[in-house]
């Protein structure tokens, strides 16, 4: 799923259209998504799970990292990575039953989706930011920000998102408010690739954008950006992404509870690296700096997000993010979180590898 795409699909009206459409996919393999069926991880088959791919970032760690380290595997699994074209086609994947298993961020389109009666589900979390480090965060020209020191300086500027309706608006609109601001205060741009962000402020034709890593930290080191406050301030442990089930497969508990309980090694064995710094740091970073295509060393200089080892969404984080969809009409009629966030595969996968214990 493309983090800078993922847009209010299934609002009235659009979903029966979506579906029926369908969507373009690239994939490993061509096999049905129904191909995926209830199994046992002693099974001398490995059943195929299908799973939609966020853009290349530190935040994928769990699922590359169970992939290269056969965690998958030993769950019974063949992990097939699955690209769409755009967010919206990968929601309509999910809720079709078309891929099993998504990564992405909280959009509008999972709660509309739940209340027409497609059963999407948040099962994991898949980020945060740091304290102090923000991986997913707002920044400025580095000439802007040598002038711009308190939130209500950015009135007047030109600042960019790479989509609207999604944690890229909210995120810009939380920074915004703290200074008294509405987009109303500001020229807002839409630039729907993230890549583009640093050109656009090296070019001048943009003052700041809320932008995420590797370009942060590549954007610092050419002198482009520097990041506008700490991310606690303005978006507290807001959930930069998260694992998605599609309806199909959350009804398959053995397998995806194998799943969960792969993934969840995965995260475990970014954060062993990353976050507290262990003996296999060396082997966790080439996996990483190949499927991201970033030397080694640039990931050292990167603020990398923190992956719950536990897999746990936090709901009142998820409630936060749905009341401000519901403030902005993209949400006519509000759930309880409750009814989006399911902890049970976490859960069961904990029953299986214990809670999670520093190294």
């Amino acid at each position: 799923m493309n983090r800078k795409n993922i847009v209010n699909i299934l609002a009235s009206g659009m979903i029966i259209t979506s579906l029926l459409a369908g969507c373009g996919v690239s994939s490993s393999s061509k096999t049905s998504a129904n191909a995926t069926s209830q199994g046992n991880a002693n099974s001398n088959q490995l059943q195929t799970v299908k799973v939609a791919m966020d853009d290349p970032s530190p935040a994928m760690a769990g699922l590359v990292l169970a992939d290269k380290l056969g965690y998958f595997k030993e769950e019974g699994i063949k992990f097939e990575p699955v690209t769409f074209a755009s967010g919206a086609d990968s929601m309509t994947g999910l809720t079709s039953n078309q891929v099993d298993v998504a990564s992405g961020l909280i959009s509008a389109s999972i709660f509309n989706s739940v209340q027409q009666g497609l059963n999407v589900s948040i099962v994991a979390d898949q980020g945060r930011n740091q304290p102090g480090k923000g991986f997913f965060e707002f920044v400025l020209r580095k000439d802007v920000a040598d002038k711009v020191k308190d939130y209500s300086q950015l009135k007047g500027l030109t600042l960019a998102i790479a989509s609207k309706g999604n944690i890229n608006q909210l995120v810009l609109d939380k920074v915004l408010e703290k200074g008294g601001l509405t987009e109303k205060d500001i020229t807002l741009k839409v630039v729907d690739d993230f890549n583009d962000f640093n050109i656009a402020m090296a070019n001048k034709a943009i003052d700041g954008a809320v932008q995420i890593e590797p370009n942060i930290s590549v954007g610092i080191k050419q002198n482009i950006l520097v990041p506008f406050k700490d991310p606690q301030e303005y978006a507290p442990n807001e959930e930069t992404g998260v694992i998605m089930y599609s309806p199909d497969f959350a009804k398959k508990k053995d397998l995806a509870t194998h799943f969960m309980t792969a993934y969840l090694k995965g995260v475990r064995a970014y954060d062993n690296a990353f976050i507290n710094g262990s003996e296999n740091k060396d082997k966790i970073a080439k996996i990483m700096s190949e499927y991201m295509k970033t030397p080694v060393d640039q990931l050292d200089q990167m603020n990398m997000p923190l992956l719950d080892p536990n897999g746990y969404v936090d709901p009142k984080a998820i409630q936060s993010d749905e009341d401000w969809y519901v403030q902005q009409g993209t949400i006519k009629k509000p759930i309880s979180a409750d009814k989006v966030v399911n902890s049970e595969f976490v859960n069961a996968a904990i029953k299986t590898i214990g809670e999670y214990k520093k190294q």
